[in-house]
This record gives C-alpha cells, sequence and structure tokens, in this order.
C-alpha cells in the first residue's frame, strides 16, 4: 500500500511539472520520473522476494500427493531461497527418488511456524522434514528495533526471546512428531556474517545451544 501510495503521488507530480514550462520543472519531472521507477523497481523486488518458492506446501496438495517419499524443508529465508543459494533444489536434483517441497518463508520467526507453518507440513504427510528455524529470532535479540519489526509484520503478540525461542521449538518438533510419521532432522543456525567473534554470533551460539538441548531431551 505505501509503495502503491508513493507511485500514485510520483505521477499526480508529473502531471502537474507538464502544465509548466522552465528548467527547474523540467528537471523535477526527471526527478519524479526516477522516483516513480524506483518505486516500481522497489515494489517489484519486494514481491519477488515474498512470494512463495513454486514447490511450497499449497502447490505441493493442489497438485496431488507424490507417490514418492515427500522431504518438506522447513524454515525462514535460507530455506524460501528468493534472495540466497538454492539448496533445496539442488537436493531435489541430486534425490530424484525423492520429491521436495519447500515450506520456507522469508523473515519469518519461530513463533509463525508453531503457530501456522506446521500445519503445512503436516498436510503434505511427509516422509522426512529438515527445520532449520530461529535466525531472525535471534536477530531480533540482538537488535530489538529488528524483532519490533518482525513482531509487527507477523503479528506476533509474545516477546522475541530466548526462552520462547525453545518454547517454539519444542512446540514445533511436538506437533510434527504427534501429527506425523516423518523423520525429523533438526538444523543449527549458521552464522551472521563473517566475524564469528561479534555480538550477533554470540546470540547465534547462545541459539544453537538451545537446538542441542532441544534435541537432546527427545
Amino acid at each position: 500500500l505505501q509503495y502503491n501510495a508513493a507511485i500514485l503521488c510520483a505521477f499526480v507530480a508529473l502531471l502537474g511539472f507538464r502544465s509548466v514550462s522552465g528548467w527547474t520543472a523540467r528537471a523535477a519531472e526527471v526527478l519524479a520520473w526516477l522516483f516513480a521507477t524506483g518505486c516500481f523497481v522497489a515494489r517489484y523486488l519486494l514481491e519477488q522476494c515474498t512470494k512463495p518458492p513454486g514447490n511450497d506446501p499449497h502447490s505441493f496438495c493442489k497438485a496431488g500427493r507424490s507417490s514418492k517419499p515427500t522431504l518438506v524443508f522447513l524454515g525462514d529465508s535460507i530455506t524460501h531461497q528468493a534472495i540466497s543459494g538454492g539448496f533445496v533444489k539442488l537436493v531435489q536434483s541430486e534425490n530424484p527418488g525423492l520429491t521436495c517441497v519447500n515450506c520456507g518463508q522469508n523473515g519469518i520467526l519461530s513463533w509463525t511456524v508453531a503457530q501456522e507453518r506446521v500445519k503445512w507440513v503436516a498436510a503434505c504427510s511427509p516422509s522426512y522434514i529438515s527445520i532449520m528455524i530461529g535466525t531472525n529470532d535471534v536477530k531480533g535479540m540482538y537488535k530489538k528495533e529488528w524483532a519490533d519489526r518482525s513482531r509487527d509484520i507477523f503479528k506476533i503478540p509474545a516477546e522475541v526471546s530466548f526462552s520462547n525461542f525453545e518454547k517454539n521449538l519444542r512446540s514445533i518438533i511436538d506437533f510434527l512428531l504427534e501429527t506425523t510419521d516423518a523423520q525429523l532432522g533438526i538444523n543449527t543456525l549458521p552464522p551472521l556474517g563473517e566475524d564469528m567473534r561479534c555480538g550477533a554470533n554470540a546470540c547465534i551460539r547462545k541459539g544453537n545451544e538451545i537446538v542441542h538441548r532441544v534435541v537432546a531431551s527427545y
């Protein structure tokens, strides 16, 4: 909605500038065109980053479940792959005896996965599930403004914290164990950036301690 409003304002400005002559008006018209083009590009990139993967759970279920064993990848942008490397496609190409389903979403936190996405996974009747979630939780713990933005986008009522991450991870695992016969693989979180000693990666290490503790309890 914000991008649409910005584009509309740019075109209204263009109409106004066309009725005025002179170098200043012409320069302002060019700037307005550049602004409108920038808004279009930003909107296109946003749509490309947030649209579901081609082999998401809804597409998979709509097409009819495969006769092959199904492996569902559950996670955030690292899994979604709209702006990262396509490892799900790589796994699919190297394992033609499997059907791989991508249940990743850019920016998602463990709360939304526990409340919603686990149901999408269960609907696929998977044989295997790979779970890698928590990077955006940890980012929110590292910087509160990131947590506040994520809570606003995904309508998360709970605080973004290590304790809630552990609670959500247990909820995800419990639900999938109860509703599927799948073998679960729980992945640790990758580093944030190249500096292993930075504050962000200190948070990642703490998050991975939680992952190890949760998995060890089953």
